[in-house]
């Protein structure tokens, strides 16, 4: 069988949950990612909640030509390898719940083995999402919810509250005491409260009122406001800044343009209501704060423990996102991020926000005039106009991978996150093995130290697969 890439040559991880194990078995599994990916060193999710990361392909999308033929429905997520009650006494959420698709079956236990004789590396990728329904299952959860700026309890665990907070750090504390694997991912893929609102339009529904895709902007909790309050920030004002700027929106998104322009009106809200540019930076805080405790209380259990997380998808196509993530600062808190440069899923993705963004803060703009702006602002090589909704060039993962690398002064190893068949809505992927050895080299010739192949080989093409094993031998 053909061999991996040597761990010192290179970082070359694959994400595979628990679900493709199960389904394909262990070994064959193993052998298979070797073989075709060169990969030397499986990332599994062991605890997840969503089709993202968990399952085999969403109900709806393309089926990978192995594992069963047949969908995964109602996926349940949770722990998918074994809880230890006694980490989690500083949380009234209570221990983490086991996954009931496999309720006798550990992950873990299963692979430890089977990587260690194969000199494989092992990471472990831990999915915070609580906004799926099995999440709100834990005893007292809507204790612990974000409050929105209209006062109602939302389904997203506050990032503030103590007891939501213990929660997550005993979960990393149960998996890297009890387990002797090499890292952790720390997956919290969320979009602050103003960059909710900016970049796409409200929609009404009859059964909770006015809501936004990417969720209800937030948080206004006791634990945030007193937060606020700590740092001279005036909640009610934030909240009436917010609520203004939603009304905004709301006008936007139905063709009630202001005199002045959709832009010019929303600057003008801001201007005249700044607390809600301190209340996204306070949102932020809280983020990147609980990213950073996340980071030290790993290195409290395990000292040479790798800890990284992702970044967002949007990263690579919004200057929103972008001024959210500063590599910089990153880097003094991860030893390692995977850039989510998925350049084939991109271009619909692109599409979608950009969609959003004429809708709201760009509804000045015809569609031509936004593609072009973004382009310029990101400093992006996009394709021609006609043609953006494919999938994009290898030159956007080196791009990404360069811009990372430098921003973070090489203080922490930047991974570029392979994208092999991520679908983008129901359409199917545009990669192919060629697209994906196109990609695997752009990231090394851009000096990215690894790649991480994503986001998960349940839905992956064997074919596309081995695209990035060509790439990988024909460099090491």
């Amino acid at each position: 069988m053909t061999s991996s890439i040597p761990r010192d040559r290179a970082f070359v991880g694959i994400q595979v949950n628990p679900t493709s194990f199960h389904d394909e078995g262990v070994t064959e599994v193993l052998d298979t990612v070797v073989e075709r990916g060169a990969v030397n060193t499986i990332m599994v999710p062991a605890v997840s909640w969503t089709y993202g990361l968990g399952g085999r392909a969403k109900p709806g999308n393309r089926l990978a030509d192995h594992g069963p033929q047949e969908y995964l429905h109602d996926l349940h997520g949770g722990n998918f390898a074994t809880t230890h009650p006694q980490y989690y006494a500083n949380t009234s959420l209570g221990p983490l719940t086991k996954s009931p698709h496999y309720p006798d079956w550990d992950v873990l236990e299963a692979l430890l083995p089977e990587t260690e004789r194969r000199g494989l590396g092992l990471y472990v990728i831990i999915e915070e999402s609580s906004v799926m329904p099995a999440f709100h299952e834990l005893p007292n959860y809507m204790k612990c919810t974000e409050i929105d700026i209209w006062g109602r309890a939302t389904s997203k665990g506050c990032l503030n509250n103590p007891d939501y907070r213990n929660y997550q750090l005993s979960v990393l504390e149960d998996i890297t005491k009890s387990y002797p694997i090499d890292g952790v991912m720390w997956l919290c893929e969320r979009v602050g409260p103003l960059h909710t609102i900016l970049q796409e339009p409200i929609f009404e529904d009859i059964w909770t009122g006015f809501y936004l895709p990417s969720g209800k902007p937030g948080c206004f909790c006791s634990h945030c406001q007193a937060q606020a309050r700590d740092k001279g920030i005036d909640p009610e004002a934030a909240r009436r800044g917010l609520l203004a700027l939603a009304d905004w929106n709301r006008n936007v998104a139905a063709g009630n343009i202001p005199l002045d322009g959709a832009f010019v009106a929303a600057w003008r809200i801001m201007m005249r209501h700044p607390e809600v540019l301190a209340w996204q930076q306070l949102w932020l805080d809280k983020y990147w704060g609980l990213h950073r405790q996340v980071y030290g209380a790993v290195k409290v259990a395990r000292p040479k423990m790798q800890v990284g997380f992702p970044t967002h998808p949007g990263v690579g196509f919004s200057p929103f996102f972008r001024a959210d993530t500063d590599y910089g600062e990153i880097s003094e808190f991860a030893d390692f991020v995977r850039l989510s440069a998925y350049n084939f899923a991109s271009g619909p993705r692109f599409g979608n926000w950009l969609k959003g963004m004429r809708h709201s803060l760009w509804s000045d703009l015809s569609q031509e005039s936004a593609y072009r702006i973004a382009g310029e602002m990101l400093g992006s090589e996009l394709p021609p106009f006609d043609n953006f909704q494919q999938g994009w060039p290898a030159s956007f993962v080196a791009g990404e991978a360069r811009r990372a690398i430098a921003a973070s002064g090489e203080r922490m190893a930047c991974y570029s996150g392979i994208d092999i068949d991520v679908p983008a809505g129901r359409h199917p992927s545009s990669a192919s093995r060629e697209g994906v050895r196109d990609s695997v080299l752009a990231a090394f010739q851009a000096g990215a130290p690894g790649v991480i192949l994503a986001r998960k080989y349940s839905e992956m093409m064997l074919d596309n697969l081995s695209g990035a094993g060509d790439a990988l031998r024909s460099l090491f």
